[in-house]
């Protein structure tokens, strides 16, 4: 967008036009005008700013929400400067938006330092006094990461959206596989079910759930690949039996 700065006169013309004549293409003209207004508020906030990582954009992109939200509401009739009646709304929308949005960008770490956990128990191997197949244990962590994405499906952070194909067939089977698998988390021993509750449903990290069991990081982290190898087990009876589930 151009930002331009306008003399008192200039506003007050541009207005008249937009008032008398509200089109589309007066309106941006409007918006444009208020440009500069909207980037030193931004700019404001920015410099005084708690939150790092958030670029300036950010702030800038709400504070234009502000903007047009307030020209929406504006009533010139009332008598009062446009300014001092958008100065609130810019500011709140940038306040909020960086609030929601350092709010989203906090969960979408925090879940991806969960899944990093769950990966590192997954391919944590120990001495072993026989050397196993390494396609087998490929085999044994695709599946755990395909658990960890079922788990993850009932409790998703709002900055997360499945993709799920139209057929109605495809959604009926992911949602049959996905109870399946909350059903034989409860043959699981108890310990395990705790871990799997805490971490995939509760959002806990290792740590927090050492704390929670009073057990350690590394134990949480055994625990949780036995768990997630003991419903690999029952799920390929299941399929071997032909069990219907």
């Amino acid at each position: 967008m151009q930002r331009f700065s306008v003399t008192e006169e200039e506003e007050k013309y541009i207005w008249d036009t937009y008032i008398s004549n509200p089109t589309q293409e007066n309106k941006k003209v409007l918006v444009a005008s208020y440009d500069g207004y909207v980037n030193a508020i931004a700019a404001n906030l920015f410099a005084n700013r708690q939150v790092i990582d958030i670029q300036f954009n950010e702030y800038k992109q709400y504070g234009l929400v502000g903007l047009l939200e307030a020209l929406e509401r504006f009533n010139p009739a009332q008598g009062v400067h446009f300014k001092t009646y958008a100065t609130h709304r810019i500011r709140g929308s940038i306040l909020s938006g960086i609030e929601k949005y350092s709010e989203q960008q906090q969960q979408i770490s925090h879940l991806a330092r969960l899944r990093q956990e769950r990966m590192q128990s997954l391919v944590n191997t120990q001495a072993k006094a026989v050397e196993r197949d390494a396609f087998l244990e490929l085999a044994e962590v695709a599946f755990g990461l395909a658990i960890g994405i079922m788990l993850e499906g009932t409790t998703l952070f709002n900055t997360e959206v499945v993709q799920v194909q139209s057929d109605v067939y495809k959604k009926r089977e992911l949602s049959d596989l996905s109870k399946l698998i909350t059903r034989l988390i409860e043959l699981l021993p108890k310990q395990e079910q705790q871990v799997l509750q805490l971490h995939y449903y509760q959002k806990q990290g290792f740590d927090e759930i050492s704390r929670s069991l009073a057990i350690t990081k590394g134990r949480v982290s055994q625990i949780h690949k036995r768990a997630i190898l003991g419903l690999q087990r029952y799920y390929d009876e299941l399929k071997l039996h032909r069990i219907d589930y």
